[in-house]
């Protein structure tokens, strides 16, 4: 069985910011700056709150005269719009700001992403309706404003130039719709309206315009295999750097090359494991530089499917999360202007686009959910949560091939396992491209930079609190088995250590390869007693390879509650 849940998020106070931004901190516990005495939160229509169920909106606590809109009052906020500051040396909302004093409004632009919905029918009615209130809210650094709007646009050509900051002025036919802004005000932030925000960038509080906001769950057929084996995969390299025999191809004379099914099948079936496969994650790195061309996309759903059907799976016994390779801002050798990149990616996250729709082909996840999300399965007994982070979330930087994980990925970790009679046992897993410990002996530094996640501290921090016990990842290579735990220190508790799994590649040719490494996956076998990890070397001519690990690894499923 296999169950998709939303990310939740979590109370946290000085965070770091989203990498690239200006370098401040929370503080306190909405992150006001000491401003507002508390967070004050909205009281959900669907926790039973009466007003709401009568039409008259959804009030706040402690502040009974403010109200999320809901058709009936004139001066409640219409919508939320999601905004961070992602070009260096630029405070979007000082800059705004700027713009009322001088202008006396501004105009301000929903950069929607391109496989978000256009809330067509919400902008007519905005666009004929005269002025209103808005939310304007950072899920990166807990800040909120309230605006008030004189007019609405969806037509760039009706929007002068001298009311639109200069720093994406140049981009002001990628923009998707205007509010013309008279004032910006500080307001305390909500994080259970942040919740519901999410990773979208329009939340519509009108509940008319409800359904038309992406939901977080994807809805999954439950299944019981009574399997209890999960399959790891990382860095397949499709494409220029592949180094098995593409799906539809031949091989010519003296070329030994299998299809890379027919060398994992082959594999598990030595160790009589070929029918225990009840879950596969591949951590990123799908194709090489950015391919995704019509061959090389076909290449890898045609591979991926016949992997698949070989051990007797379905779309949803896959998860996939992306690799730097996957989600490419710039080509190899391009000068990068951080500036106008920062804008650009803000405007559309073209850079997802194509990734995302691979994702709906290869597992049928909806193209507008997040790359950040938790799933369930459940593999002889046992409630199996991945928590599938995308940690190829950097912008406005040359820097882009480091990891980075964003506030949707922390939210990710802190979701649940469902409750379910048939479930005895619990495991959690963090899956994520980039690594979080050292893997090579020695790091060796590159112009743009391929290293360590940025934030690997707070994420293995969080992933400790949440419950995690299993890591798995790629990105360098190099397979390693390691731990991460930490000593009491002050208020901090000392946890069970995090296991850590870092599987290789599993497909990139020798050239891709450092030093002596070679393919490699990974085989996790579950049972209530604790984990057996198999590390495997997978050779392009399905002949036995050698086994680097074969143990069991320092951890036991939870209880179920």
């Amino acid at each position: 069985m296999a169950v998709c849940q939303p990310a939740r998020a979590e109370p946290r106070s000085h965070r770091p910011l989203e990498f690239a931004q200006r370098g401040r901190r929370d503080h306190g516990c909405c992150g006001c700056g000491g401003r507002a005495r508390c967070v004050l939160r909205f009281v959900r229509h669907q926790h039973g709150n009466a007003a709401s169920r009568s039409g008259r909106g959804l009030t706040r606590l402690g502040t009974p005269t403010t109200t999320i809109h809901t058709g009936t009052t004139v001066d409640s906020p219409r919508l939320v719009l999601r905004f961070r500051d992602s070009t260096p040396g630029v405070d979007t909302i000082v800059e705004h700001r700027k713009l009322i004093d001088n202008q006396g409004a501004v105009w301000w632009g929903w950069w929607r992403k391109n496989f978000e919905p256009e809330h067509t029918g919400l902008f007519e009615r905005l666009e004929n309706g005269g002025s209103g209130r808005i939310l304007i809210v950072d899920r990166a650094t807990s800040r909120a404003f309230r605006a008030r709007f004189l007019q609405v646009r969806t037509s760039s050509s009706t929007v002068d130039d001298v009311r639109v900051p200069a720093y994406y002025r140049s981009q002001k036919d990628r923009v998707a719709a205007w509010f013309l802004l008279a004032s910006i005000e500080d307001t305390p932030f909500d994080r259970e309206l942040g919740e519901r925000l999410g990773e979208t960038t329009l939340l519509p509080l009108d509940v008319s315009e409800a359904s038309a906001t992406p939901s977080t769950r994807v809805s999954l057929r439950p299944r019981s295999l009574g399997r209890s084996h999960i399959l790891h995969l990382s860095d397949l390299h499709f494409g220029a750097d592949y180094a098995f025999l593409p799906r539809g191809e031949t091989s010519g004379i003296g070329d030994l090359r299998r299809t890379l099914t027919n060398c994992i099948v082959e594999d598990l079936s030595r160790l009589n494991r070929r029918n225990d496969i009840g879950l596969v994650i591949v951590t990123g790195d799908f194709t090489t530089r950015g391919d995704w061309t019509d061959k090389t996309r076909g290449q890898i759903l045609s591979e991926m499917a016949d992997l698949l059907n070989a051990l007797g799976l379905q779309k949803e016994d896959l998860i996939a999360l992306p690799g730097n390779h996957d989600i490419v801002r710039y080509r190899d050798g391009a000068t990068v202007d951080v500036a106008k990149m920062a804008v650009s990616s803000q405007t559309d996250s073209q850079h997802e686009r194509e990734f995302r729709m691979f994702l709906q082909l290869l597992t049928g996840r909806d193209i507008q959910n997040p790359l950040n999300y938790s799933q369930t399965s459940i593999l002889s007994g046992i409630a199996v949560t991945v928590c599938a982070l995308n940690s190829c979330s950097i912008t406005s930087t040359q820097w882009t091939e480091y990891g980075y994980v964003g506030t949707g990925g922390l939210d990710a970790l802190s979701v649940d396992p469902p409750h379910a009679t048939d479930i005895v046992a619990t495991l959690k897993i963090m899956a994520l491209h980039h690594h979080l410990l050292p893997v090579a002996a020695v790091e060796a530094p590159r112009a743009n930079g391929v290293s360590l996640t940025l934030n690997a501290v707070e994420l293995l921090d969080k992933a400790l609190e949440t419950g995690v016990q299993l890591v798995i990842h790629g990105h360098q290579h190099q397979a390693r088995v390691s731990s991460y735990g930490v000593l009491p220190m002050g208020d901090t508790p000392a946890r069970e250590p995090l296991v850590i799994v870092s599987g290789g590649s599993s497909g990139a040719a020798a050239p891709r390869l450092p030093g002596a490494e070679r393919n490699t996956y990974s085989l996790i076998g579950l049972d209530t007693k604790g984990v057996h990890l198999w590390i495997r070397e997978l050779r392009p001519d399905a002949k036995p390879g050698a086994t680097l690990f074969n143990a069991p690894v320092p951890l036991v499923p939870g209880r179920a509650t």
